[in-house]
């Protein structure tokens, strides 16, 4: 998906959910990704390095963020130092000063998936539950306006289409006091200390 929102409804929407992102408890590097089935494009971020970061997701096939997309988990990483997963990735986020992340995937009200939103961490601490009950507030408005941008797309510029990368399905398990799901600590190096989001898919609160 590509989207002109320098002259569209969408604009507005962008601007509010990246003024949003930047007023998260504790600062953390925060960006939202469209999702269109094939690729991942940045729709808005807390700070230029959250973009960056952003950006690495987007231009490797293999990373957190395209497997939260694919398969719809929520994917919680609290230290990329002892992941085996998505090794390229991986270590341009760490170059980024990236030492944990959390990839949480939204979808439409009929289950169509829309984007991610990715929160970066310098390590676990920052994933505080203030910024956990935070987040769950944004997770619907981001919902709607991915919503927003993908009403008023344009045609996109031609691309090599990127495949998605299926997740660790056999990886993947469900922590027994939430709905969040996370990778295998051998693979990935993910802790259960620390538990952010609630039901996955997110999904917008249908119109009354």
């Amino acid at each position: 998906m590509s989207v002109d929102t320098r002259s569209t409804p969408a604009a507005a929407a962008v601007a509010k959910i990246a003024a949003r992102l930047r007023e998260l408890p504790g600062a953390p590097l925060v960006g939202l990704s469209a999702h269109d089935g094939v690729v991942l494009d940045i729709v808005a971020a807390s700070a230029p390095r959250a973009r960056l970061a952003e950006e690495t997701q987007l231009l490797h096939l293999h990373s957190p963020a395209r497997d939260a997309a694919a398969d719809g988990v929520p994917v919680l990483v609290t230290d990329l130092a002892r992941t085996s997963c998505w090794p390229d990735c991986r270590d341009e986020l760490r170059w980024w000063g990236i030492g944990a992340l959390q990839c949480q995937p939204l979808a439409e009200p009929g289950g169509d998936p829309v984007g991610v939103l990715t929160v970066y961490g310098h390590d676990r601490h920052a994933f505080t539950d203030t910024l956990a009950g935070a987040l769950r507030e944004v997770y619907p408005s981001a919902v709607d306006v991915l919503a927003a941008c993908s009403s008023d797309r344009i045609v996109p510029v031609p691309r090599e289409p990127r495949p998605v990368p299926g997740w660790f399905r056999d990886g993947v398990a469900a922590l027994a006091d939430s709905s969040l799901h996370v990778t295998n600590e051998r693979l990935c190096g993910v802790s259960s200390e620390r538990v952010l989001v609630a039901d996955s898919p997110v999904t917008a609160a249908p119109e009354a």
